[in-house]
């Protein structure tokens, strides 16, 4: 059954982080937010001239209303390496007093190259090290696969004793907004994540999955309104729940820990653009108990 709660969404706006951003320099892919000794942590990329250079960058708040940007998080990988020419759609995960940062990253400036990475650290501040110099996901190596192209934007919950990697892909010969989205399962959080052979499980880009009243509930993303559920993870219906997001991250610290999240998520971050910059915006939402 449906939950009630997440039927009838409303957005509110609260603050931006648009500080340094330009018609060159954009802001966009937010995390989820992490709370960290009684601050908020968001994570994000930092766009330069449509990827010429892309790096996750991080903010921390005391209230969730002031944000302070902060900087670099996780530079650039060393040349030669398959991240060397970015990384973006940051998620971060924590397990056992560890932080873990999922990204996308590429090479030779090309989007195609685009495989899913791991780095750690001690502190949501860092410093970050990345987990080997190998991607802990990799796009389809079949022209075949549904994933072939390119495999992006992290979604990261532990449940039922696993952790569900969510992801979306795409073949080469679709188009950047024909994503679908697919779910890799592993027994730790560093991997080896295996891909579910029910993916894709439906169409999506720059989506958002958190775990949810006995199940996962998605929003589809920039291209679809739609407020998904499914109970056992994998066969997601509408809720009949509309929520217009860019790219959005919430709060839902149950995401990380055994059990289920019956307070459903109140707040987050999402994608505005504005005579074509884009920057962060803090909202509020109903997807309440």
């Amino acid at each position: 059954m449906i939950p009630d709660e997440i039927t009838q969404p409303i957005k509110k706006s609260i603050s931006f982080l648009r500080e340094g951003t330009s018609e060159r320099i954009h802001y966009h892919d937010p995390s989820n937010i992490i709370k960290f000794e009684g601050h908020y942590f968001v994570w994000f990329t930092r766009n330069v001239e449509d990827h010429k250079n892309a790096s996750t960058h991080y903010a921390v708040s005391r209230d969730g209303t002031r944000w302070e940007i902060c900087g670099e998080a996780l530079e650039l990988g060393k040349r030669g390496q398959w991240d060397d020419s970015g990384n973006l759609a940051p998620y971060v995960a924590y397990e056992n007093e560890t932080y873990y940062l999922f990204y996308t990253g590429f090479t030779r400036g090309d989007l195609s190259t685009r495989h899913l990475g791991l780095a750690r650290a001690e502190k949501p501040w860092g410093p970050w090290e990345r987990c080997g110099d190998s991607p802990v996901l990799y796009h389809g190596s079949e022209d075949s696969d549904w994933h072939s192209d390119m495999v992006g934007d992290s979604n990261v919950l532990f449940r039922e004793g696993k952790w569900w990697l969510y992801f979306k892909g795409k073949k080469s010969d679709e188009k950047p907004w024909e994503t679908h989205i697919g779910v890799a399962v592993s027994d730790t959080i560093k991997g080896p994540y295996e891909i579910h052979p029910s993916s894709p499980l439906f169409d999506g880009h720059a989506f958002t999955a958190w775990k949810h009243r006995g199940g996962v509930a998605v929003l589809r993303g920039k291209y679809w309104p739609e407020v998904l559920w499914s109970e056992n993870g994998l066969d997601f219906v509408d809720t009949g729940g509309r929520l217009k997001n860019y790219s959005t991250g919430f709060y839902c610290p149950e995401n990380f820990v055994s059990g289920d999240n019956c307070r459903g998520v109140e707040w987050g971050f999402d994608v505005v653009e504005d005579n074509g910059v884009r920057y962060l915006e803090c909202f509020n939402c109903s997807f309440l108990i």
